[in-house]
């Protein structure tokens, strides 16, 4: 599960996941949730918005514990969440270290902890489509209280699951084949069906055409529905998997300090932009120094 050039080379046709966070309370349960996959993937990037030591000590102490070598990339935060550029710099390592076009990029983020076969899912669609839509169950702040991670080892939910959230899920995946119908025959937006920010997937090579997420984009929200706009303008091929690659995403309070439409970057998202983003892989916007480190 390194990430050297070689190791890339030789997976053929590899699964590297991306993890984004920027603090610690659920990221033990994140990286619990990767260590028990049925199949796990290539290599594991947590990329982070902070350089608190906190993060790089959690990570380490998850590493050993479950034998799950993982790289950490980090930097200081600007003050202002700047999401884009953290899972930009996820991608330009993978590049840097001999990616091919050919691999899948699996991306969540650290409140989130995947199912067993979240992984085997990705995998399984690999090769029938470049741009892969997955989603979550919600998890409430009861069951995240409850989170078990004996169940977690079993291969079993964190949780007892409810029925209604089950309905939520397949209420999610009805609306997604629906829009990809829609947009089949010209007739929805181009940022649907919906791309969600905590578990989405796509092959690296729409990710270089699209010039990866713009990271003018800053604060929370509406950055997944710009990388969703500008990679079916320029030609994705979506995959819907959001009944079977699924996440439990852990309760906390929401960051989101404005309705969406209120959002500068919603205000943004409505002008416009090239498919090709001015500032992403190519044209980074400035930054703290990164660090990399490859933990094991």
């Amino acid at each position: 599960m390194g990430l050297s050039a070689r190791a890339l080379r030789a997976a053929g046709h590899p699964v590297h996941l991306v993890i984004c966070t920027y603090t610690t309370p659920h990221l033990r349960r994140c990286l619990l949730g990767v260590a028990c996959q049925t199949r796990r993937p290539d290599s594991v990037i947590v990329t982070c918005d902070t350089d608190d030591p906190a993060v790089r000590q959690r990570a380490a102490a998850c590493s050993r514990e479950f034998g799950l070598p993982l790289t950490l990339v980090y930097r200081a935060h600007h003050g202002l969440c700047r999401l884009s550029q953290v899972a930009n710099n996820a991608v330009r390592l993978l590049l840097e270290r001999g990616a091919p076009d050919e691999a899948q990029i699996v991306v969540t983020q650290g409140d989130c902890c995947p199912a067993p076969d979240f992984i085997a899912q990705y995998a399984a669609r690999a090769r029938k489509g470049d741009l892969y839509l997955g989603h979550r169950i919600g998890m409430t702040d009861a069951q995240t209280e409850v989170f078990d991670e004996a169940a977690v080892r079993a291969g079993r939910p964190p949780a007892a699951i409810s029925t209604k959230q089950q309905r939520l899920l397949q209420l999610h995946a009805r609306k997604a084949y629906f829009h990809l119908i829609l947009r089949h025959l010209h007739l929805t937006k181009l940022h649907k069906p919906k791309l969600v920010g905590f578990n989405h997937g796509y092959r690296l090579e729409l990710c270089r055409r699209i010039n990866g997420y713009d990271e003018e984009y800053e604060g929370f929200a509406v950055d997944d529905d710009e990388f969703c706009r500008r990679a079916n303008r320029a030609g994705a091929r979506p995959v819907i998997c959001v009944r079977q690659a699924i996440v439990y995403h852990c309760f906390h309070p929401s960051r989101q300090p404005v309705p969406w439409q209120d959002l500068p970057s919603a205000q943004r998202f409505r002008q416009g932009g090239p498919v090709y983003c001015r500032h992403g892989l190519d044209n980074p916007r400035p930054q703290n120094p990164i660090r990399v480190e490859d933990i094991s």
